[in-house]
């Protein structure tokens, strides 16, 4: 009779060991993260769960076929279960990070614009929040040196071709 009753003990002590061995796995390194896409005018549903930005994007990443440049100073865990169009949803996962991301014309959607790469930046360390002035500009703060001013009368023709309004600027002496 002892030895039924030292058996089962030691099987009871395993089975507790293990049902813990596996909840805790899962807590710590169960971290969900799907994403299911339905074709070019529907967005993109991403459910992530105590996962990783790094992981997260990196899922996207592999599901819509960017190239991702994660070099972050933080990694934060993210909790997410939306339906948004990629590059909203790019936008909600990294808003607090410093990002990057370009596009380009989808083959496969005519209308549509894909993303084709996604960079997250370290944030600067020193002076987060100062502006410096190009290089090739000189004289007083309110004049802009000919290269400068070239590419200001471009990003102002742009504008213009597609409907905004942009202030006058003075000719150049």
């Amino acid at each position: 009779m002892g030895l039924v009753r030292y058996a089962w003990a030691c099987a009871v002590a395993v089975g507790e060991v293990s049902l813990l061995i596996l909840v805790t796995s899962t807590w710590a390194f169960g971290s969900d993260i799907t994403i299911r896409r339905d074709g070019c005018r529907s967005g993109v549903h991403l459910t992530a769960r105590d996962a990783q930005l790094s992981s997260v994007l990196g899922s996207l990443a592999k599901a819509l076929d960017f190239r991702l440049v994660f070099e972050s100073d933080s990694d934060p865990i993210v909790n997410i279960d939306e339906f948004l169009h990629a590059e909203d949803m790019v936008s909600r996962l990294a808003e607090r990070e410093n990002f990057i991301v370009t596009h380009a014309p989808d083959p496969t959607c005519p209308l549509y614009a894909r993303i084709v790469g996604v960079w997250v930046l370290p944030k600067s360390r020193t002076y987060p929040s100062t502006l410096v002035a190009p290089a090739g500009a000189k004289g007083t703060a309110g004049e802009l040196s000919e290269q400068d001013r070239r590419a200001q009368e471009g990003v102002n023709m742009y504008l213009k071709a597609h409907g905004f309004s942009v202030p006058e600027q003075k000719p150049a002496p």
